[in-house]
């Protein structure tokens, strides 16, 4: 499984000032250029031009072109070389792993390849020794909206009723005005100081007589009404608390009476209503209010959540940190929590020429065939062998798009729903456009720009289909909806709910996709400005932008768990062991399995957050019959504890780790095993004493802790270091 989660588009570098060098350099380059514009598929015309951009110490060019060299020829290993240096200069350090891990696939002990993986790792360990290690790099509240979801104006009419109906509560009208015996204020005023001095000594059942005593007097007083209000609210009277809330005319409630009545609200289990008045809180304390934030997020959350998680053992809740997947009972380790679906899924490409083979393109269904497995071994086998194949393979019937031909799926159910949902608008062979895009997709984000010269068009880590798809179903929607209502024209509450299933999905990264892909937003407006049926969408600059990092943050690889080879090996299982068919076949089994694998964005998937002391781990899996995730207890894990997976290989050192988590994921990891483990052997785990010329020892079980002392130890130990100790790693495959 691959998570994928890049921020950054571009990190340009400065280009060397005009010399004669230089400008005969320009010269090559040029020659080079006008070369690959004639043969766009010659690899070494890549290499050439990238080792003339490294001279030029434009490095994001150098990059760009090595990378392009591998993908037609990985054989190349100097240029996986070339391009993982280029990419460490230019802190494209994803890149640069990627870039230098094909080159090892074909030399392992290739010296340079290795000094290249040292200095990235150097790379990565200085940033991080210049930067605040104490803090996430953005506040999850401010990824979030307050936006109302379509159709929240009759639910919030519909839970008012709720709310009268089982309740007895509802707005009170402003209580005409009443002359009040001086002395009975002066005593109402007593009681609500009595009562206020209660509530801070934590006796409140004396500060709900006092208040009730001074409300009684003084019935439209609305600080009193308020504080009663928040007594009730401790004293777990909701329904008491709600009422004395209603009795303040809504102009006159202060910001923490909006954001009391939300907390009341939640409790009702009346997510609509309680999102309302939290947001009537936000907009009196502009925002400045984090805790009324927070309980809006939280609301929200449960509002979204708690259909998906019915029935399962899991909730999803929202913290400082974000969204977040808790454990409503103790799970047992080894035990599948939840599996997950696609909202939206594309065929994955892969930097490396590893074996893939065709999948559905709507579902992810493998179509692996015999000869996808077993390749040239098919044509060499016995005669007793290929009968085993031919008898026990699986027979899969791919379904091609009647129109362009090019496009595959498991049956014509999928074709058919595909293309109500987004191949109609996305088909290659409805425009230039539509061509285009699927000729840059399969070309890994090359292609021919508007002055005709070939170059990288998408540098994004996974399809442009992706966002494609997202905007095709979002206009399916709309014209469903439109069409159910009669209307001509949509309007904007069906481009609402039509864009609401997408709001889960958080969007946070740095740079402008828009910017360094403009050839990718031009094609976009050129698909999107006719979707049929009178609709049309504008594909802004922000709108590619949230699209893009929508993707970036929120993307899973996953492949069919059960393929054509899976079923094959059952179906052998039924042979006698001693059957001279099942021993034919054995010496032409490989354990290396072809994959389709697929590129999707999972709703409740997307909750999961990082730990490099992960309690689950994410594997394909299987929902309603067709490929997904499923997510399964690595441990232990106990009621109310969050979920949480590993977006790295938490095998590598602490510093380099957490080094590599900025980078990619903008914040610094705090886990257990960050905070309990240690840099090096120079650096005391505990006490932060550095050492001179003689390391300090280390810890003798895991070797990942190092102490100035044996109290150090002691005290590490005690603290959580042996909660770490041992455990074993997750190696989550990040590319």
């Amino acid at each position: 499984m691959i998570f994928l989660c890049f921020f950054q588009t571009h990190n340009m570098t400065e280009t060397s000032k005009d010399t004669p060098k230089s400008k005969e350099t320009d010269k090559v380059i040029k020659q080079l250029s006008a070369k690959i514009n004639k043969e766009p598929k010659n690899a070494g015309h890549f290499f050439k031009r990238a080792q003339q951009y490294s001279k030029k110490e434009d490095y994001e060019k150098c990059f760009n072109d090595a990378k392009h060299a591998l993908d037609l020829d990985e054989s190349l290993v100097d240029a996986a070389v070339l391009g993982g240096e280029a990419a460490t200069k230019c802190g494209k350090f994803q890149g640069a792993h990627s870039i230098f891990s094909i080159g090892l696939k074909q030399n392992k002990k290739d010296e340079n390849l290795i000094k290249g993986l040292k200095k990235l790792q150097r790379a990565i360990v200085d940033s991080y020794d210049t930067e605040d290690t104490t803090e996430q790099g953005y506040n999850a509240v401010d990824l979030c909206t307050q936006s109302p979801y379509p159709g929240d104006d009759q639910l919030l009419n519909l839970e008012k009723e709720i709310l009268d109906r089982r309740h007895d509560i509802r707005e009170v009208s402003r209580l005409p005005k009443k002359e009040i015996d001086p002395d009975l204020r002066q005593r109402a005023a007593q009681a609500a100081m009595a009562g206020h001095k209660s509530m801070i000594a934590g006796k409140f059942t004396d500060a709900l007589e006092s208040f009730t005593y001074a409300v009684d007097i003084e019935t439209d007083n609305i600080i009193l009404r308020r504080l009663r209000a928040e007594v009730f609210f401790i004293n777990q009277d909701p329904v008491s608390a709600m009422k004395d809330l209603m009795h303040i005319q809504k102009p006159e409630r202060t910001a923490d009476a909006w954001k009391l009545g939300g907390k009341l609200l939640m409790e009702f289990k009346l997510p609509v209503l309680a999102e309302f008045w939290l947001r009537k809180a936000s907009e009196l304390a502009k925002g400045k209010d984090e805790e009324t934030a927070i309980c809006f997020q939280k609301v929200r959350a449960h509002r979204l959540y708690d259909p998906l998680t019915k029935d399962m053992p899991v909730t999803v809740d929202f913290t400082m940190y974000g969204k977040a997947v808790f454990a409503v009972k103790d799970i047992k380790a080894g035990d599948i929590v939840f599996s997950d679906a696609p909202i939206v899924t594309t065929p994955y490409i892969a930097d490396d020429k590893k074996q893939v083979v065709k999948g559905c393109n709507h579902c992810g269904t493998s179509l692996m065939t015999a000869r996808d497995y077993f390749q040239g071994k098919l044509d060499n086998m016995d005669a007793t062998a290929k009968e085993v194949v031919e008898n026990n393979w699986p027979v899969t019937k791919p379904v091609v798009c009647s129109e362009c031909k090019l496009v595959t799926y498991c049956s014509n159910i999928c074709k058919n729903t595909a293309w109500e949902r987004h191949h109609e608008l996305l088909c290659p062979s409805r425009s230039k456009a539509t061509k285009k895009l699927y000729d840059i997709d399969q070309n890994k984000g090359w292609g021919t720009d508007v002055d005709g010269t070939w170059k990288e068009l998408w540098s994004g880590h996974f399809s442009a289909y992706i966002l494609a798809k997202i905007w095709a179903n979002i206009a399916a929607d709309v014209k469903l909806w439109m069409k159910q209502d009669g209307k001509d024209v949509p309007e904007m509450m069906h481009w609402a709910k039509a864009k609401a299933p997408f709001r889960k999905f958080i969007a946070f990264g740095v740079g402008s996709a828009a910017n360094d892909m403009p050839y990718i937003l031009k094609i976009m407006n050129d698909i999107f400005r006719d979707c049929g049926d009178g609709i049309k969408m504008d594909i802004t600059e922000q709108e590619l932008n949230g699209r893009y990092y929508q993707a970036a943050c929120n993307l899973q690889i996953y492949s069919d768990p059960v393929t054509p080879y899976h079923k094959f090996y059952d179906n052998l299982s039924n042979f006698n062991p001693e059957d001279p068919k099942a021993l034919s076949i054995l010496k032409y089994l490989d354990d290396k399995i072809p994959s389709a694998s697929f590129s999707g964005m999972f709703p409740l998937h997307a909750c999961l957050n990082h730990s490099c002391m992960n309690n689950v781990e994410v594997s394909d899996g299987e929902v309603n019959g067709v490929p997904g995730v499923s997510v399964r207890a690595k441990t232990d894990i106990k009621e109310g504890e969050e979920l949480t997976t590993t977006y790295i290989d938490t095998t590598m050192p602490r510093r380099l780790r957490r080094a590599w988590m900025y980078k990619s994921f903008n914040f610094w990891c705090q886990c257990p095993r960050c905070q309990f483990e240690g840099d090096d052997a120079y650096s005391c785990s505990n006490c932060k004493k550095r050492a001179g010329d003689t390391p300090f020892k280390g810890c003798g079980k895991c070797h990942r802790a190092w102490y100035c002392s044996s109290d150090c130890q002691k005290i590490n130990w005690k603290e959580g270091h042996k909660l770490v100790c041992g455990v074993a790693h997750s190696k989550a495959d990040y590319s």
